[in-house]
């Protein structure tokens, strides 16, 4: 912690009253704080060292960035090798591992839990101490500030909580929220099993699952949050619990699909299926096919309403088309996608393949390596129709000649939803995303450059085409306002499109497990109820 901010700490300090350090936390003074911490006698030396006389009564008259630096110190004492402060070697490297450079903030310090127990110590000094706070898993949402805070604050980074274990009898893989999904997959390949989940190796596991979850197979498994049996979760009252369809079934529910609303997720128990032999392709196409593509698209998601074993991935640029043939069972060249084999390519990303879920996972991972630029994401949902898809198309195209003023580069994903997928939730226990019946395309929307000066510029152009192609959906009776947290962008009201009776609820449960409003208050940002 720099110098002149423990003088300031201090200062502040003799003439602060003796009052409660703040209104999140139910603990009524320090010397209760810190036995529920339950400190060594080796912690409480350093951290009487490291305090310097600072009252940890009386941090209420400080600043955000003050209050910070008290909360790194009391951290240091607690968690010792695991925090790391701004002046620690490998810090910008920590800072540097979010997908979007647009989000390397720097906190005051960096917590990295390594367990449940440790999570619920973090969440009891920064409530206790009124501090602000960010949580990251893989660091892969490109929305600012949503895994990440500056000074202010401190971050919770969920990287050294990486544990895959499997149930005795198979069927339950026990995740853990800082592991990617490459490792993943890894992991339970050697045991014959996989679950459904990323798409990109390098996708973290705790931002993906409580964003909902688009998966390869979502005709037959829903979004990969539908899959998740159990949550282990440690509320702001620093407390660990499950929730699961018997234990805390609404707080359960809640977490499909919301974010960061209710607690810090330290343990996913998700569904598994036999890693079995699937079959992909991947396909290169000129861009004077895009039209055509279009056309396409459209005739295979109302093919795949009869195929639950049809999956697709299907990106547009001006450059070129890259189409993503999967499915489920070890067949070749399926007629379900025989429309996308009458238009000409012009050669394989990937080639013809009959392997496991590693084996799509890294190839797919190879052509979209990680790369770190400025990024901004958007979504928007609408049934399908081919003339639609070409109007929001020439839209597109006028946004990719704005961004590329600036020296962006752009991508335009489209996504089918079938009939079978919407429906899987229920019977699951349903889901708070409240996706309409029928088929529907989940589109998303992606910017990257390399100079913040063009942020602002970055953030109008791709606001501008959302706004475009929802005025066209609407006008043509097509719009759908539910949209998938993973592909929304920072300004998108995610939770509002779930429509006012789930959004009530959410609300609710969230004034049970969160009476003081920790995650809506002291949390950074993402996509928060009270934004909502």
């Amino acid at each position: 912690m720099h110098g002149n901010v423990v003088s300031t700490c201090l200062a502040l300090l003799a003439w602060s009253g003796r009052v409660r350090a703040s209104s999140y936390s139910d603990i009524t003074d320090s010397a209760q704080f810190l036995t529920q911490l339950g400190l060594t006698q080796a912690q409480e030396s350093r951290l009487s060292k490291g305090l310097r006389g600072i009252d940890l009564d009386a941090v209420s008259g400080l600043s955000p960035t003050e209050r910070s630096s008290v909360t790194c110190l009391v951290a240091n004492a607690v968690f010792g090798s695991q925090i790391v402060g701004q002046s620690t070697s490998n810090y910008d490297e920590l800072v540097e591992v979010n997908w979007s450079s647009a989000c390397w903030f720097e906190p005051q310090c960096i917590i990295q839990p390594a367990s449940a127990q440790d999570v619920s110590k973090a969440m009891l000094i920064v409530t206790y101490l009124g501090t602000k706070f960010a949580i990251r898993s893989g660091g892969h949402n490109p929305n600012p500030g949503f895994a990440g805070i500056g000074e202010e604050g401190v971050l919770l980074d969920m990287s050294h909580m990486t544990d895959v274990t499997l149930s005795k009898d198979g069927s339950v893989a026990s995740l853990a929220p800082g592991i990617r999904f490459g490792a993943v997959d890894t992991a339970l390949n050697a045991k014959g099993k996989t679950v459904h989940g990323g798409r990109i190796n390098y996708v973290g596991v705790g931002g993906y699952l409580l964003g909902g979850g688009l998966t390869y197979f979502n005709s037959k498994y829903g979004l990969a949050a539908d899959n998740i049996v159990n949550y282990e979760v440690v509320l702001a009252n620093s407390s660990i619990i499950n929730a699961n369809a018997q234990t805390n079934s609404d707080l359960w529910w809640a977490l499909k699909g919301t974010g960061t609303n209710f607690g810090v997720v330290t343990k996913y128990d998700v569904k598994t299926t036999e890693n079995g032999s699937y079959w992909f392709e991947g396909l290169y196409y000129a861009p004077e096919q895009n039209l055509k593509l279009l056309d396409a698209i459209v005739e295979y998601a109302h093919a795949a309403e009869n195929d639950p074993n049809a999956a697709i991935s299907f990106t547009l640029s001006p450059k070129r088309g890259f189409v993503e043939f999967i499915y489920a069972k070890p067949v070749e060249r399926p007629s379900t996608y025989s429309m996308f084999y009458d238009i000409p390519s012009t050669g394989h990303g990937i080639n013809s393949t009959i392997g496991n879920m590693v084996d799509m996972n890294n190839e797919i991972s190879a052509i979209n390596p990680e790369t770190y630029k400025r990024r901004m994401i958007a979504s928007t949902s609408h049934r399908f129709d081919a003339t639609t898809l070409k109007d929001i198309f020439a839209e597109y195209l006028i946004f990719d000649s704005e961004a590329r003023k600036f020296g962006a580069a752009t991508g335009i994903v489209i996504q089918p939803f079938t009939s079978a997928a919407v429906q899987h939730s229920a019977s699951t226990g349903g889901n708070p995303v409240g996706l309409k019946e029928g088929l529907q395309n989940h589109m998303a929307y992606s910017l990257e450059w390399a100079d913040n000066v063009n942020d602002e510029a970055a953030r109008v152009a791709i606001t501008k085409l959302t706004e475009k192609v929802e005025a066209i959906t609407k006008a043509r009776g097509l719009y759908l306002e539910t949209k998938i947290m993973n592909d929304a962008g920072y300004n998108q009201n995610v939770l509002a499109s779930f429509g006012p009776k789930n959004l009530k609820r959410l609300r609710d449960i969230a004034s049970r497990y969160d009476p003081t409003g920790v995650f809506q208050t002291l949390q950074n940002n993402g996509f928060l109820l009270k934004k909502a």
